[in-house]
This record gives C-alpha cells, sequence and structure tokens, in this order.
C-alpha cells in the first residue's frame, strides 16, 4: 500500500472500489459499517486498525491552515465507533448517502 491510501478508491471510471476498506454498508440512515482489509502494515510494521480511521478523521478539522482542505468531505461525520480492530461504524449528522464517495477523498494516516 501506498502511506496514505483511502478507505474508499476510485477506478479510472470513477467508479468506488475496495481501499483501505474491503467492504462497507449503510446500516441505518445515519450509521454505515466498514470492514478494514486486515494484513496492512505501516511503514513502521505497525498494523493498519480501526485506530488509525479514528485517528485520521479526528486529526483533520484540527489541522490549521491544511492545504489537503479533507474537512468538507468529512462535515457530516459525527462519530467512528470501533467495533472490533476491522470494523468500524460510521455515524452522520443527517443521512448521507454519498459518504462512500466522500471518503474516497480522505487519506488515512497512522496513529
Amino acid at each position: 500500500m501506498h502511506i496514505f491510501d483511502r478507505l474508499v478508491e476510485r477506478d479510472g471510471r470513477s467508479q468506488m472500489r475496495p481501499g483501505l476498506a474491503t467492504a462497507w454498508r449503510p446500516v441505518s440512515d445515519t450509521e454505515w459499517e466498514f470492514t478494514l482489509r486486515p494484513g496492512v502494515l505501516w511503514h513502521d510494521g505497525r498494523p493498519f486498525d480501526a485506530s488509525d480511521v479514528v485517528f485520521t478523521f479526528s486529526r483533520v478539522p484540527n489541522v490549521a491552515n491544511s492545504p489537503g482542505g479533507f474537512g468538507g468531505f468529512l462535515r457530516e461525520v459525527k462519530r467512528v465507533e470501533v467495533l472490533s480492530p476491522h470494523l468500524i461504524r460510521i455515524h452522520t449528522h443527517q443521512p448521507h448517502p454519498l459518504l462512500p464517495l466522500d471518503l474516497a477523498s480522505v487519506s488515512i494516516i497512522s496513529a
């Protein structure tokens, strides 16, 4: 993997495909579950897990003068619930059917 892969990737035709998440599904109007890819290692050998997603999402709005501007893609995310090391539930403020597409623009970083 590249150091900064995303949960959801887009192919050459802008179709969503698995990235660091192998699957995702809505579980209610304001909740999505994402299954995280096992066996992924960071550059330092540490395994990728749900804590990296939580760290990334909590960090995005706190980076002053960020040239990345990822905040807009996470605006609807209320919180991330860790169900297991490789399963998260993302809660949104309101129904947000485009969440997977938004997450294709957010690079995950190591906690």
